[in-house]
């Protein structure tokens, strides 16, 4: 009696293990934060991070626009600074493949994942990678490399590539962005 009584113990325990293994977690999804925008970005059209006035200005330009593209051919990321008269007017320095950085912080389920600012791991080029999050920091100069001027963050995840309706090759990408973060 008494080894039927554990026998049935065991048995129990086992059916409840196997049950209770066989649900699955769901995770809820995270949501994006406030003033989260979808952007899709490629070669032709890119992403202001930042529009206003330089911090350190270019000559007679005291308006700075920063831009992120993606340059296709090798999923990278593509910064470009423009020193400019004002908003009416952004024509004036251009400098290409320069104003900002980027980190990729991993694969993440959301732009709500990216909380963290990292210390390291930043660079011009940053290869793009579906289901990734970045964070992004620039400063407000045509000099990038001025170290007496602060850094400024925004955040993006990589949502989907956008792909030719003709070749399927990716011709750009879809991110979520927040900035400033």
């Amino acid at each position: 009696m008494k080894i039927d009584k554990i026998a049935f113990g065991i048995f129990s325990l086992v059916l409840m293990t196997t049950m209770l293994s066989g649900c699955k977690k769901e995770s809820n999804p995270i949501a994006d934060p406030n003033g989260t925008i979808t952007v899709s970005i490629n070669d032709a059209n890119n992403m202001f991070i930042y529009e206003g006035l330089a911090e350190k200005q270019y000559a007679q330009y005291p308006y700075l626009i920063i831009a992120m593209a993606i340059t296709t051919s090798t999923l990278n990321t593509n910064f470009a600074m423009t020193a400019c008269p004002d908003a009416t007017n952004p024509h004036g320095s251009n400098f290409y493949n320069t104003g900002g950085e980027a980190a990729n912080i991993g694969a993440v389920n959301g732009l709500g994942e990216v909380t963290t600012k990292p210390t390291t791991g930043y660079s011009v080029r940053s290869t793009f990678e579906k289901g990734h999050g970045y964070v992004v920091r620039y400063r407000k100069s045509y000099d990038q490399t001025d170290t007496s001027l602060d850094y400024y963050y925004g955040r993006f995840y990589v949502v989907d590539w956008l792909r030719s309706a003709t070749t399927g090759g990716v011709i750009g990408v879809t991110i979520k962005y927040q900035g400033p973060f």
